[in-house]
């Protein structure tokens, strides 16, 4: 099925180095860009709580990275989020020793910096999200004197910050997730923090979502396929985390799930198209090179690739291709800084994207064929965009004999099949294919995506 799929391939992933910035930095950001590209900006190039206001650029197209422009101010323990316009806000942080309120925007455009009005707050360790209709949530951190419970919101159009309702708690240093519902869920914290609590924007008033099993501060949480947040990783009391919760919006509660195979904290964690890994961190006074990835099936946790060098306070970034990029973090503990960043690549061959043109309800025919390449892990994707095409009967993919993967097609009467290799095709509704694929269709059965092969291709096959 399209999960374990997405499990297989990374567990059999590759990390491989991937070039190096001139500054080792930790508790920076890391920011990808509209055009696929990835900022790294600000964080700590000592061990000092002095910010950087170095910011690099890195292009996966030629894996390679470039000096940016740099901050105004020197930041670090910041927060970053990209705007609808495709430009990056950075807001707070420790500046020269002290919190701050300034808040600049990176322009890709013109790889350069403006200041924009300052928030409303000092703010470390502030969380970041980019609401709905373009307006930037800003809540928590640390001001000096307390942890705050307080929010505010800004307005790219008119440059503007203005205060909204406060959180239940003071969360320092929390995790944040947006929901499918639009809401956003902060949990955790500095401070043997458990609670949780949610924004509606729509009323702009915070929720109690109740409290984790565990308290978490620096957790790390994402937004599952199923609408549910695990959140896991942190450390609560004297100990790093091995245990993981997930929130379930719907009934808003919380369910401990299952342990991983190490206690970790200050880590990273990414989703690898709909499956959570989490990658390096500390545990006891050992920082790690390991990885594991969560299996929603089973609520449990498997070893996954190894990273080539350890890392703690590591930062990571999903990119277009589906590869994972991570930067920076710290050797050892209180050890070297970091420059240097490596790849979580897929087992998949890379094949150009196919362009065969499909013009409004036309019927799409012929073969695909993928025999003479590697075997590996394919993406063949018909996306119409604002079209809409049907795929006919005698259309085929061909694949490599040793090629493991999940195929969907229709039959004659356009009506949805699926089959697994070996297997006879058997029909489907539409309603079941599009709950186990994703896919869209409409009553009559005319097809908007689909997937024929499943997998995390670093270059698939699309027809469009």
């Amino acid at each position: 099925d399209r999960d374990a799929l997405e499990r297989l391939a990374v567990a059999q992933g590759t990390w491989t180095t991937t070039g190096s910035f001139a500054q080792g930095r930790y508790l920076g950001t890391l920011t990808k860009l509209s055009d696929g590209r990835v900022l790294l900006a600000g964080g700590r190039s000592a061990h000092t709580i002095i910010g950087s206001e170095q910011a690099d650029l890195y292009d996966p197209a030629t894996q390679s990275w470039t000096a940016a422009a740099p901050m105004n101010l020197g930041r670090n323990l910041h927060a970053a989020a990209r705007l609808l316009d495709g430009r990056v806000l950075v807001a707070g942080g420790d500046a020269q020793g002290a919190g701050t309120d300034t808040v600049e925007i990176y322009d890709p455009a013109l790889n350069g910096w403006t200041q924009a009005a300052p928030m409303g707050t000092v703010r470390a360790g502030l969380r970041l999200a980019v609401l709905g209709d373009g307006r930037v949530l800003a809540a928590g951190g640390y001001d000096g004197s307390g942890y705050l419970s307080s929010a505010e919101i800004y307005d790219p159009a008119m440059n503007a910050w203005s205060p909204t309702a406060s959180m239940g708690n003071g969360h320092h240093a929390p995790a944040m997730v947006t929901l499918r519902n639009g809401k956003v869920l902060v949990v955790g914290g500095w401070g043997d923090n458990a609670t949780a609590d949610v924004y509606d924007p729509a009323t702009g008033a915070w929720t109690s979502a109740g409290s984790m099993n565990v308290p978490r501060y620096l957790p790390q949480a994402v937004l599952l396929p199923d609408g549910k947040v695990l959140v896991t990783s942190g450390s609560g009391g004297s100990a790093p985390a091995q245990s993981a919760d997930v929130y379930d919006p719907a009934t808003n509660t919380w369910t401990a799930t299952g342990v991983m195979g190490v206690a970790r904290y200050i880590n990273a964690m990414v989703l690898v198209s709909g499956t959570p890994l989490v990658i390096g961190g500390e545990s006891s006074s050992t920082d790690h090179d390991s990885t594991e990835y969560y299996d929603a099936t089973t609520n449990s946790w498997l070893p996954g690739p190894s990273l080539t060098a350890t890392r703690t306070w590591p930062l990571a970034a999903a990119l277009d291709d589906g590869t994972i990029l991570v930067a920076g973090g710290v050797r050892g503990i209180g050890g070297a800084i970091l420059n240097s960043a490596e790849l979580l690549g897929m087992p998949a061959a890379q094949i150009a994207a196919t362009g065969v043109a499909v013009a409004d309800s036309t019927t799409l025919t012929g073969t695909l064929d993928l025999t003479s390449a590697a075997t590996g892990y394919w993406d063949a994707v018909v996306r119409s965009q604002a079209r809409i095409a049907r795929l006919d009967a005698g259309f085929r993919v061909l694949t490599p004999a040793a090629t493991s993967f999940v195929a969907v097609s229709t039959d004659a009467a356009g009506t949805l099949v699926s089959s697994l290799p070996n297997e006879t095709i058997t029909p489907v509704s539409t309603a079941s294919v599009a709950a186990a694929y994703g896919v869209a269709v409409d009553s009559q059965g005319l097809v908007l995506a689909l997937p024929f092969l499943y997998e995390l291709s670093p270059s698939p096959v699309v027809f469009d």
